[in-house]
């Protein structure tokens, strides 16, 4: 029985160290979320899903939240305004606000 507590202790230890981890890359989160948007209407765009004027809204409403958003540092701002310099996007580089 002792044996068993012991490891649901270090069980509970480890999870709540995985939180921590997750906690302390929430810039990286948010700047993946953000890209995985500009994603998502990108490709429903490519493939007819939405309307140019959609996707373009979209993007500027996007936009307008990742330049208010303090969290974000300048790095990866600069790394979402530069989307449109793969490939698989260009399509959609006429909806980035310069």
């Amino acid at each position: 029985m002792v044996n068993f507590n012991k490891y649901i202790i270090i069980f509970s230890i480890g999870i709540s160290s995985i939180q921590n981890v997750a906690f302390a890359s929430v810039e990286s989160f948010r700047y993946g979320w953000f890209i995985g948007n500009l994603d998502a209407i990108c490709l429903y765009y490519q493939k007819g899903r939405v309307s140019e004027q959609f996707a373009k809204d979209h993007f500027k409403l996007v936009f307008n939240i990742i330049d208010t958003n303090k969290d974000l540092s300048k790095k990866y701002k600069d790394k979402l305004y530069r989307y449109s310099d793969s490939e698989k996007v260009k399509a959609c580089e006429k909806f980035i606000p310069y």
